[in-house]
Formats: structure tokens, C-alpha cells, sequence
């Protein structure tokens, strides 16, 4: 059973993606070792020619059916201007990076793929604040 995290402080010992979405384990502050899992779908986005980003999304459906797809808008930091996208929301980190590897492969069918070029780890902390909601202490010191 997950313990509130809003009520636990301690020490990261370790964070790391899972099919469960990305594990923690935290040891608090009397060296009780717990571990939090908690579910977190993965978005890239895909830009290219609206035809190209339609077959991709075709195929994309027909092998991955727990992939969620959805046409956005994104802002193109390259081109200056907001572009249409292919946005694939993978259910967890480890299916996000199948993905990704897949992607790579069709890269010639969409060559403009981003995954924001964080580390998981990062973007989880990142998006969930959890270095607000855990008091880090320096292991080293």
C-alpha cells in the first residue's frame, strides 16, 4: 500500500520508470524503506506533413492499441510558429520508449519527433514536484 507522500520525509534511495508507470523508494526519517508506485503516461509529439502524420497514426493504432493518439497543436521553436502534431501518449515510461525506438525507425516517414530530451526521472520529478514534496537531504554529507 502507498503511504500519502504528502506526509513523508526522507531520502531518495531510488526512482526508476516500471510498467506501473515510475517507482520511488523513499527511506524516511526512522530508516522504514517505502515504496511508491504510481501511474505515468508518456507524451512525443510528431510533426510533419498532415498526410504523413495520418499513415503514422495508422499504423501507430494498428500495433500499439494502448497508445492514446490525438492530432495537437505545438509550438515549433525552429519554424517560430505553432505547427499540427501527432501526439502518442504512451501508458508508461517503458512502453514510451518502445516507442520512441519505433519512431526512430520511421523517422524518414516523420522526421520531426520530441521528447522534450529529459531523462525519465527528470520529467517525472519535473511534472509531479516531488522534489517539493519530499525534504531531500545531501546522502553525501
Amino acid at each position: 500500500m502507498n503511504p500519502d507522500l504528502s506526509c513523508l520525509r526522507g531520502w531518495i534511495l531510488d526512482l526508476y520508470p516500471s510498467p506501473e508507470g515510475m517507482v520511488l523508494w523513499l527511506v524516511d526519517e526512522t530508516g522504514q524503506a517505502h515504496r511508491l508506485a504510481e501511474p505515468f503516461p508518456m507524451a512525443l509529439y510528431v510533426g510533419g506533413a498532415s498526410r504523413a502524420l495520418a499513415a503514422l497514426e495508422h499504423t501507430l493504432a494498428a500495433r500499439y492499441p494502448r497508445l492514446r493518439l490525438a492530432r495537437a497543436r505545438r509550438f515549433d521553436i525552429f519554424l517560430d510558429r505553432e505547427i499540427e502534431v501527432l501526439e502518442a501518449t504512451a501508458p508508461n515510461p517503458i512502453a514510451y520508449r518502445a516507442l520512441f525506438r519505433e519512431l526512430d525507425v520511421l523517422a524518414e516517414v516523420a522526421p520531426r519527433i520530441d521528447d522534450h530530451g529529459l531523462a525519465v526521472a527528470h520529467e517525472h520529478v519535473a511534472e509531479r514536484a516531488l522534489a517539493d514534496a519530499v525534504e531531500l537531504h545531501d546522502v553525501l554529507q
